[in-house]
């Protein structure tokens, strides 16, 4: 068997402490078996080094896919979100991404890391970007075949899917909250925004730290279920609630994932992911500490009107069908 049947797949919930690492794996990885039929994908982690065995893997394979989560950014030597040496650069040079996005919002890449991100990214592929600002950092680090496609994870969020999505509140929320972007007193106020208006309420510890971060926040919630730190617990409340449930939260991949399941969606902005997401494609996302517009937005009709750019995708996903 030709070994380049077999392409590389880095995996971004490998070793991750983040369950929104899977909730965007599960849709990297349906999307690209979708575009790409005849190869094996070889799973390698982005959260640690490459092995020797590994680095055989990356040297023989056709080309790497890299999963959409925040890999990039603007100093390598500073921040490694991808396990990456200097020395990988010597045959690390044909990396596509696939829904990836910038860490934070930052200056522009400075001249090493350009460099470093322009030798790692294959040439003769177009890649998959998340938002608008991931594509203006990468093509001022002169990366140009760079498209925005939005994240994998809302690739099937067409018109169809989101008409499906109830525009009235239901008895019943799940929320999240965000162990590494805390305010305690906002989170407060949203905890106790949501005891007022539904008759359920449960909470979801997507990362690792997101119970703790909840337990600390010493206010007695005593009528707040807490679902186990599993996905599958989460697509459990999504899917089993016979008379809908709603998601609220600081945790925008668990606000996808509901939207996924058709479940009326507010997220709560606490980054530059959630806010360049609302910009790009009118996902509907609240600033944390709008509280009265958190208010009016639980007990007001809600429509789901996803601007997905449907011919980016489509031109990312046909270009593995040559």
């Amino acid at each position: 068997m030709n070994i380049k049947n077999n392409i590389v797949m880095f995996d971004t919930s490998i070793l991750s402490e983040n369950l929104g690492d899977f909730i965007i794996m599960d849709a990297v990885t349906r999307q690209m078996s979708m575009a790409i039929h005849d190869k094996q994908m070889i799973t390698m982690a982005t959260h640690d080094y490459l092995s020797k065995r590994g680095r055989r893997q990356v040297k023989d394979a056709g080309y790497c896919l890299v999963g959409g989560t925040n890999l990039l950014n603007s100093n390598l030597l500073s921040r490694k979100q991808w396990k990456l040496r200097w020395s990988d650069l010597a045959f690390l040079n044909k990396a596509i991404l696939v829904g990836v996005g910038w860490v934070d919002y930052e200056n522009k890449p400075d001249r090493l890391s350009s460099m470093a991100w322009r030798r790692i990214l294959h040439s003769d592929y177009i890649h998959s970007v998340r938002d608008e600002y991931t594509e203006d950092m990468l093509r001022s680090a002169g990366v140009t075949n760079v498209l925005n496609t939005a994240c994998a994870t809302m690739w099937g969020l067409t018109k169809d899917h989101c008409d499906a999505v109830p525009k009235l509140k239901s008895n019943t929320v799940v929320f999240t909250l965000t162990d590494y972007r805390m305010n305690r007193e906002a989170d407060k106020e949203l905890i106790s925004i949501l005891l007022d208006n539904y008759e359920n309420v449960y909470f979801w510890p997507q990362g690792a730290r997101d119970l703790h971060y909840f337990q600390s926040l010493d206010v007695n919630f005593p009528s707040i279920s807490v679902l186990p730190p599993s996905l599958y617990y989460f697509d459990e409340i999504l899917d089993q609630q016979k008379n809908g449930v709603d998601y609220v939260g600081t945790r925008l991949h668990a606000g996808i994932r509901a939207l996924q399941k058709k479940r009326r969606t507010i997220i709560l902005g606490v980054d530059n992911r959630a806010n360049e997401k609302a910009k790009s494609y009118n996902l509907t996302v609240i600033d944390r500490c709008n509280f009265d517009q958190l208010k009016e937005a639980i007990t007001s009709p809600l429509e789901v009107k996803i601007n997905l750019p449907l011919e980016n995708i489509s031109r990312f996903k046909n270009q593995f069908k040559v």
